[in-house]
């Protein structure tokens, strides 16, 4: 999915005293299949830009396109782009929350594939418990909240992986390196590219040769 921004302003708490602009004038384009890093202090506005991509926080000035999806258009179908535009958070806790691992990884295909048998579901979380290394079998039935730290990161990716979205963000430097780890196979081999991201959000120098950086705290 072919990530296009043009002059891309945002504004926080607009026409008030505590006014902040977050981005100003943000131009770029990202090619369907790139890793891609953005680089930056605390506030010079990576979230913000990001929360963009799916319309968490909604465009208030320039314009931006993913593949076919015009987030400046009113009738822009945001419920199937948020289907392919996965984010996965710093802490896993704020994606965990049902009753055992299953129902938690399954949670988006009931909300974006509700055509889905429930086999059809459970081979889904099979394959993304899989692709994080955890044992579908052995991990299953368990409570999210009784996982290990790592385990419960893992369990939150393979939650946004399963609905196999075209764009995927991480938050931090170790989820990215996470996701990267995950996602590159699946990317280098198209044997297999049907069970993974397309666009990787990185921090990694390695995987993102060429980061847009931040240095003024100001897009």
């Amino acid at each position: 999915m072919r990530i296009v921004a043009q002059d891309l302003t945002y504004t926080y708490n607009a026409k008030s005293p505590f006014a902040s602009q977050a981005l100003c004038g943000v131009t770029l384009t990202i090619e369907e299949g790139e890793f891609f890093g953005i680089i930056g202090h605390t506030g010079s506005g990576k979230s913000t830009f990001v929360q963009h991509l799916n319309a968490l926080i909604r465009l208030t000035g320039g314009s931006l396109k993913l593949g076919e999806y015009d987030l400046a258009d009113k009738k822009c179908k945001f419920l199937e782009l948020r289907s392919k535009v996965g984010m996965v958070f710093q802490y896993p806790e704020y994606q965990l929350f049902a009753e055992t691992v299953e129902k938690d990884v399954m949670f988006g295909l009931k909300n974006f594939a509700k055509d889905m048998k429930e086999e059809e579901m459970k081979a889904a979380v099979r394959e993304a418990l899989e692709i994080v290394d955890l044992n579908y079998a052995e991990i299953k039935d368990k409570s999210p909240f009784e996982l290990s730290g790592g385990q419960k990161r893992r369990v939150a990716i393979a939650g946004v992986i399963v609905t196999k979205p075209e764009v995927l963000r991480g938050s931090t430097r170790s989820v990215k390196k996470k996701l990267c780890s995950f996602c590159t196979p699946f990317t280098a081999n198209g044997a297999r590219r049907s069970s993974s991201c397309r666009t990787t959000w990185t921090r990694s120098a390695k995987t993102a040769p060429a980061p847009q950086c931040l240095p003024t705290g100001k897009w």
